[in-house]
């Protein structure tokens, strides 16, 4: 089977599971928060889980089988190649599958460029027609509104609506749309839709989270005192009609007995949301189902195969393969772009986006330098076939104004990415201020304010400040480190300074701009 109709099979599948198990057990209940973010995750997982192997999981699973092939290599051709099956033939199957994909592709962009040229009118619309302010809500006064609605930060109002008496109750109500971002979630569901169009429950789905969005808005009113009976009138008066843009839900959308009927309703107990545990095990069991999906029959080429996974080793030649992962030691997010480089060699690499690097050592066992400005350079034995997880700190540049500046100065050296013809050249760009540093120091001595009456006293000294120059040279975050704090009243003079410091050029790796943290002295003599 075709990998992406098997991965849109799965998830339809999944999504379906959530839409029907909301209507066995949730949908009369009147947790409505609980029931929004249940969607969200249920939509987010339905992407997810075709693609996980939870294989892994079960006992003495490896979750597919291996096949190490040393001192060589294999084509893209022979990785993907299964044994015992062939490839299907004839022009008219190609030609029916064609025809599908093509429309599946066809409709999808339509969906898709609706839903941009929506927005876009949208947008249009807020700047061609007058905003007010009401209660710190923008409402935009639009002749073509039906019925009002909110988009983003937005409410959309008829301009003769807004003499009515009632129109507070209104905007309250999509003042909570505004609060609570439904517009997000919209953007999801119609984004869901557009890939799952063929999937009717991806349909009932958008429409099962509008309701619910409508019913947070509405609880939302009556906790603010507001009468039931008066607020449903107050409904029923705005409903105008009218077709409406999919990312918006109007006020009378599902203005219908069942809505009512919620507002009066009796707050359901929250044991009863426990309920929703009820789904994690059919959850895990699609996520096994889809990890096995099963074995050749009968040498049949449209059964799913098992999946091979392949191992690749190569020594030849003195070539030792390492790899692994650099992340920033205090978030855990991978860093992108650090220079990894074999010491006392021009031989190296750069991480991907996503932190990860292979190399090749021409000993089994050999120093790796890993570096990127702004954070702490760790050198690490590597050893061959090793897979590591390398967590660099930040660090700070401590400026000294105050010595004679060094006649040395970094020089770039060429590396060699691996054994290819590719060269790039190591080259860490602290932040440079204005004028150097010399006018770094006139600036600061210049701008300080030493009290007469701590002068008097002998209170003073050099105090460092730290701060950090981000990716457009701005000054950020100063504060004094309580280790080198001489007296509050100089600590709050010396981080005004600094903060006052104009932009400067900001650091650069590999000609991408970084924030550094810098730490600078103030000196009160």
């Amino acid at each position: 089977m075709n990998p992406f109709v098997a991965y849109f099979i799965r998830s339809s599948i999944t999504l379906a599971m959530f839409y029907l198990f909301y209507v066995l057990f949730l949908r009369k209940e009147t947790f409505f928060r609980f029931n929004r973010f249940y969607f969200l995750g249920g939509m987010i997982i339905s992407l997810l889980l075709p693609l996980l192997d939870l294989s892994v999981l079960l006992p003495g699973g490896t979750g597919a089988p291996v096949r190490v092939i040393s001192h060589s290599y294999i084509t893209l051709e022979q990785a993907v190649a299964v044994p015992g099956t062939a490839a299907v033939s004839g022009s008219s199957a190609r030609s029916a599958s064609d025809i599908l994909l093509f429309i599946y592709l066809a409709v999808a962009g339509m969906l898709l460029l609706r839903l941009m040229l929506q927005a876009f009118l949208l947008f249009i619309r807020i700047s061609r027609f007058p905003v007010h302010v009401v209660d710190g809500v923008k409402i935009v006064a639009d002749p073509h509104v039906k019925s009002p609605f909110s988009f983003f930060t937005w409410v959309f109002v008829h301009p003769d609506q807004l003499k009515e008496p009632n129109i507070g109750e209104v905007i309250l109500h999509e003042k909570e749309h505004i609060r609570q971002h439904h517009t997000w979630d919209l953007l999801l569901t119609e984004l869901l839709m557009v890939f799952q169009w063929p999937n009717p429950f991806a349909w009932l789905v958008n429409r099962s989270v509008k309701e619910i969005h409508e019913y947070l808005a509405d609880k939302a009113v009556l906790d603010q005192g507001i009468p039931a009976g008066d607020y449903q009138r107050t409904l029923i008066g705005f409903v105008l009609g009218g077709r409406n843009t999919a990312l918006i839900t109007p006020l009378n959308f599902s203005l219908n007995h069942k809505r009512i009927l919620m507002m009066k309703k009796l707050r359901s107990p929250n044991k009863r949301k426990w309920k929703g545990l009820l789904l994690l095990p059919v959850i895990v069991f699609l996520g096994f189902a889809f990890s096995n999906p099963g074995t050749e029959k009968n040498g049949d080429p449209t059964f799913p195969q098992p999946k091979c996974k392949y191992i690749i080793t190569s020594k030849q030649q003195g070539n030792y393969k390492v790899s692994g992962k650099v992340i920033d030691d205090a978030t855990g997010k991978p860093v992108y772009g650090v220079n990894v480089v074999v010491v006392n060699s021009t031989h190296g690499t750069v991480t991907d986006p996503y932190g990860k690097f292979m190399l090749n050592l021409q000993k089994p066992e050999q120093e790796v330098s890993f570096s990127f400005v702004g954070y702490e350079t760790v050198m690490k034995k590597l050893k061959a076939d090793q897979d590591v997880v390398i967590r660099l700190k930040r660090g700070i540049i401590r400026l000294d104004l105050y010595q004679p500046a060094s006649e040395k100065e970094k020089k770039p050296h060429p590396v060699t990415v691996d054994d290819k013809q590719e060269i790039f050249f190591v080259v860490e760009d602290v932040p440079h201020y204005p004028g150097g540093m010399p006018a770094l120091k006139e600036y600061i001595s210049s701008h300080l304010k030493y009290s007469e009456k701590l002068r008097e006293k002998g209170i003073g000294g050099t105090v460092w400040v730290n701060f950090t120059v981000d990716e457009q040279g701005k000054v950020k975050n100063v504060y004094v480190d309580k280790a080198h704090s001489i007296n509050p009243q100089l600590d709050k003079e010396a981080v005004r300074v600094i903060s006052s410091l104009p932009a400067w050029t900001p650091a650069k790796q590999r000609g991408k701009s970084v924030p550094v943290e810098l730490s600078v002295p103030a000196e009160f003599k």
